[in-house]
Order: C-alpha cells, then sequence, then structure tokens
C-alpha cells in the first residue's frame, strides 16, 4: 500500500487508481478541509478527469466547517495568486501540469499562495489513511472509471479577469509588446483563453496553436515537453524570423509552473 501522498508537486496519480480514486479525492477533500479550514479557492485544469475530481473534493470539503469558492479552469499560477491577494485561508489546484491526460493531481497551497509545508502535508496524509482506514479495506487497490466529461477552456467565473488584471499590474502602461510577434503555444490547457489575453492586452500580435482543449488532447504532442510544432510554425513563417525563444514563466515569471512557451518574432 502506498504510505505516502504527498510527492514533490502534490499528490498525483493515473486519475481512478488510489490516491485519486473516488473514496481517497473525497478523504483528502475533508482531510484538507479540517486542516485549513475557513475559505478555500479550488481550481482545475482541462483534462477529462478534472470535473470528476473536483465533485468528489468537494463532497469532502463539505463535510468540514470549511467553504469553497469554484474557480473553474484557470491556470495553476492563478490559484496561487488569488489565495494571498484575495486572503483565502488556503487553495487547492487540479493538475498534472505537463503529464498526460490519463494523469491528473491535487496541489495544496497555503494562505500566502505556496506550498504547504511538510509538516502540514504529513497531518494530511495521516488524517486521510485515518478516514480510509475507518471504511471498507481495499482502498488502495479500487480502480474508477473516470466519467466522460465536456471540457473547454471557457471560463465564466470572475476569476480569469482577476487574474489577468493582477498580471498585468506589474508591467508598466501602454502596449509594452507592441511590435512582437509570438507564436504561443496553450498546450491545450488552462492557459489557453488566459495567456492570450494577456499578451493582446500587452500590445503582441499572435499566432496561437494549441488552445482547443478537449479533456484528452491536453500535453499532446505540444507544450512544455513537445516544442517540436512551436518551432514549425515559426518557422513557415517567410516574413518574421525568430528572435529569441524564451520560455516565459512570467516576470517576467508570472507564468511559473505552466507549460506554456512563447517564441518572440519580430519583423527582419
Amino acid at each position: 500500500m502506498k504510505s505516502k501522498l504527498f510527492g514533490t508537486d502534490g499528490i498525483r496519480s493515473r486519475a481512478g487508481d488510489f490516491p485519486l480514486n473516488a473514496c481517497a479525492v473525497r478523504a483528502i477533500g475533508q482531510a484538507i478541509g479540517e486542516k485549513l479550514g475557513g475559505r478555500l479557492l479550488v481550481g482545475y485544469d482541462t483534462r477529462v478527469s478534472s470535473p470528476w475530481i473536483l465533485g468528489l473534493l468537494m463532497e469532502g470539503i463539505r463535510r468540514t466547517p470549511a467553504v469553497f469558492d469554484d474557480a473553474g479552469i484557470i491556470p495553476t499560477p492563478a490559484i496561487a495568486l488569488l489565495v494571498k491577494s484575495d486572503s483565502y485561508s488556503g487553495g487547492i489546484m487540479i493538475s498534472a501540469s505537463h503529464n498526460p491526460f490519463e494523469d491528473n493531481g491535487i496541489k495544496v497551497f497555503s494562505a500566502d499562495g505556496t506550498k504547504l509545508s511538510d509538516a502540514a502535508e504529513l497531518e494530511i496524509e495521516q488524517r486521510v489513511f485515518q478516514l480510509l482506514s475507518a471504511g471498507p479495506s481495499g482502498y488502495d487497490n479500487h480502480h474508477d472509471e473516470v466519467p466522460e466529461a465536456r471540457v473547454a477552456a471557457a471560463n465564466s467565473t470572475k476569476f480569469p479577469e482577476q487574474y489577468l488584471e493582477k498580471l498585468k499590474s506589474h508591467f508598466n502602461p501602454g502596449p509594452w509588446l507592441h511590435g512582437s510577434h509570438i507564436v504561443l503555444d496553450c498546450a491545450n490547457g488552462a492557459m489557453s483563453s488566459v495567456a492570450p489575453v494577456l499578451l493582446e492586452r500587452l500590445g503582441a500580435s499572435l499566432t496561437i496553436i494549441h488552445a482547443n482543449p478537449s479533456g484528452k488532447n491536453i500535453n499532446a504532442g505540444c507544450g512544455a515537453v513537445h516544442l517540436e510544432s512551436l518551432i514549425d510554425t515559426v518557422n513557415v513563417r517567410p516574413v518574421i524570423s525568430a528572435s529569441r525563444l524564451m520560455a516565459m514563466a512570467t516576470g517576467l515569471c508570472l507564468y511559473r509552473a505552466v507549460a506554456v512557451r512563447l517564441m518572440e518574432t519580430r519583423c527582419c
């Protein structure tokens, strides 16, 4: 039996397998709600399993005094930033970063928008196993089928706009990227409806690729570990040459931990 849940970047596995099967996710939600309490912000990425995991987490959180706001499909750094700026007691992001769609994960943020301490993670782990041990045996070998779900990058909540405004506030006023042509690979992920808006507001001209998430195409031949289509898109533009390849993680370091790669190009 797996005795440790948290790795270097949250809790991860194939969706439907322990510890991301239904009984474990409910227990994780309850343990997080008990530990962090207060008001939590929860977001998720474009994997087909993300809405299912979200529902299970919410079931667990509802067993506690904690309450939560559903931020919808949104980039991981948005949860970290908004948790800190809007005085949440913590945040949860359902994502497996650059892994294939079959995988997923649960990342937990403290009130200051940073990763939980090792001690806090251990406390949550111990509570999860305590909850699971009180139920039916065999939870660690049980597999749940992930239900089909329609997934798109659109997000009608207020949170993407809040995130965009906070990002834009870090740049000088005006079209900071005017004259730049950027080929933007959104990896069919949560950045698909956020990164283009920000860069256009900053004055960039864009060629956008891999920005049509289906739930099963995140990181498929694109994103952080598959740069070939990004390079090919730049190379087929006869008038615009690549002047530099930037792994823009904002600040620029504001898109840190997101599988987005920007190729800035300028006219010859």
